[in-house]
C-alpha cells in the first residue's frame, strides 16, 4: 500500500486540449509563466499530431493512412508523457512540479470511432476508465476560435491546421465529447467582449482552481430535478459513470469508487466549510487495497449511496446529473463552480423542482442516513 507521503507527491497531469484555434499554442506558454510565478515547476509535453506531421512530411510519408497515423501519435504521447512523469519525478519535492500535457490520450478519440479508439488502448495495455479520469488530474478544453472569435481564426500559424471554420466547429465538438465523463473538466470559451488575452486569463483561473492554487475549494450549485418528468437518455452528448459512495467516522471523510468501461478506480476526500456554500475539499485516488481498508472505518449509521451520474456540457459548463438508486427517487443536478457568483445558464431540458444548494437535507452526507 502506498503511503500517505507517497500518495501527496503525486506530480500532477492536466491535458489542455480544445479545437483548431483555441490559443493552445500560446495558452501553455502563458500557463507555465504563470505557474513558475507561484513558485511551480512546469513541465509541458508537446503536442503529438503535429509533431508526427512535421516528422513524416519531412521523411515523404505523408501517405500513411489515418488509423496509422493515430496510431503513432498515440506512441508519441505515451513516450512523451513517461518522460515527463520520469524527470518530474527526479526532481525535489520543493520544486512542485507540474505536468502540462498539449493534448492527451483522449484526443485521439475526436478522430476515430470508439471502437476503433479502444481497440488501440486494448493493443497498449491501457484501460479506457484509467486513461481518462486517472491519468489526468484535470482537462481545460479551450474553445475554437470558429465558435464565438471566427474573425480570429486562422490556419498561418499551424503548418498542420487544414481545417475550415465549419470544420473547426465539428472538431471543437468532437474533442469535447471525447473527454466527456472526466470529473475535472473545464471548458474555456470565446467571449465577444473580452479579447484573447483575457480568455487566457480565464484558462488560469480554471488551472488555478484544479491544482488548489491558493488553496482546494469547492463551489457547487445544486438543483433538485423531478423525477417523474426527466427522460433519460439525455439528448445532448453525455457520458455515464457509476458512483459509490461510502463516509467514514472520521467528519468529512468519504471514499468512492467511480466505474465506467468494465473498470473501477477509488478515492477518497475530506472537506470541510470555509463559508456558505464553499468547503476546503483535498482529493486524492487510492487504490482497491487502500479502499478496502478505509472502509473498516465506515461510519455504521450511515448508509451506501449508489448514483449513475451523467457528464454532459451545456452552454459551455460541465454538468453532473445524478440519479440515486440509493437512496432511491432523488435527482440531483450539479455543477462545480470557478468563483462563487459565476452565472450559470440551466439545461432547459433538465425539469427542474427548486435550488438545492444550501438545503442541507439534500447533501450526500444526508442523504446517505437515507441509503
Amino acid at each position: 500500500m502506498a503511503t500517505d507521503m507517497e500518495t501527496c507527491m503525486k506530480v500532477p497531469k492536466i491535458v489542455i486540449t480544445g479545437g483548431p484555434g483555441g490559443g493552445k499554442t500560446s495558452g501553455i506558454p502563458y500557463l507555465a509563466k504563470k505557474l513558475r510565478a507561484h513558485a511551480q515547476t512546469p513541465i509541458i509535453v508537446e503536442e503529438g499530431a503535429t509533431t508526427v506531421f512535421e516528422r513524416l512530411k519531412a521523411g515523404g510519408g505523408l501517405s500513411a493512412n489515418p488509423a496509422e497515423f493515430q496510431r503513432l501519435v498515440l506512441e508519441h504521447i505515451l513516450a512523451k508523457e513517461a518522460e515527463a512523469s520520469a524527470y518530474a519525478e527526479s526532481l525535489p519535492t520543493i520544486d512542485r512540479p507540474v505536468i502540462l500535457c498539449d493534448r492527451g490520450i483522449y484526443d485521439n478519440r475526436a478522430y476515430q470511432s470508439r471502437a476503433s479508439f479502444e481497440r488501440f488502448l486494448n493493443e497498449y495495455s491501457l484501460c479506457p476508465l484509467l486513461s481518462r479520469d486517472e491519468r489526468y488530474d484535470g482537462v481545460i478544453h479551450l474553445r475554437s476560435a470558429a465558435l464565438g472569435a471566427e474573425d480570429q481564426y486562422t490556419t498561418l500559424n499551424n503548418r498542420a491546421r487544414r481545417e475550415s471554420i465549419h470544420e473547426a466547429r465539428k472538431l471543437d465538438e468532437r474533442t469535447l465529447t471525447a473527454w466527456l465523463g472526466h470529473p475535472k473538466l473545464r471548458i474555456v470559451p470565446n467571449i465577444p467582449t473580452e479579447s484573447f488575452e483575457q480568455k487566457l486569463d480565464r484558462a488560469w483561473a480554471a488551472l488555478a482552481h484544479l491544482l488548489g492554487i491558493p488553496r482546494p475549494v469547492e463551489i457547487e450549485r445544486r438543483f433538485l430535478v423531478d423525477r417523474d418528468q426527466m427522460v433519460l437518455p439525455l439528448t445532448v452528448p453525455h457520458e455515464v459513470v457509476q458512483i459509490e459512495q461510502v463516509y467514514l467516522i472520521s467528519d468529512g471523510e468519504r471514499i468512492r469508487s467511480r466505474a465506467a468501461h468494465g473498470r473501477t478506480i477509488y478515492s477518497h476526500a475530506k472537506k470541510s466549510a470555509l463559508r456558505r456554500g464553499v468547503r476546503e475539499e483535498i482529493e486524492k485516488s487510492i487504490t482497491h487495497a487502500e479502499y478496502l481498508s478505509f472502509l473498516e472505518n465506515r461510519d455504521p449509521t450511515r448508509g451506501t449511496i449508489m448514483k449513475e451520474r451523467h457528464h454532459f456540457v451545456w452552454n459551455n459548463q460541465h454538468f453532473e446529473l445524478d440519479i440515486f438508486q440509493r437512496p432511491a427517487g432523488i435527482s440531483i443536478l450539479e455543477i462545480e463552480l470557478l468563483e462563487e457568483h459565476e452565472p450559470v445558464t440551466l439545461p432547459p431540458f433538465i425539469p427542474l423542482v427548486c435550488e438545492i444548494t444550501h438545503d442541507k437535507k439534500f447533501t450526500n452526507h444526508r442523504l446517505s442516513k437515507r441509503a
